[in-house]
């Protein structure tokens, strides 16, 4: 295989790899803090 090939293929999996962390992280992020929220607050969960 040609070397640009897998230094493509390296770059695509690394960009999909950090993309589906960044939404994973985010996601548990964004609960954990309508839930501090909801504690500390007493706010909706929905707001």
């Amino acid at each position: 295989m040609n070397i640009f090939i897998i230094i493509l293929i390296v770059l695509g999996c690394l960009i999909a790899v950090s993309s589906t962390l960044y939404i994973l992280l985010t996601m548990f992020w964004m609960i954990g803090f309508k839930i501090y929220r909801k504690v500390k607050y007493k706010m909706s969960l929905y707001d």
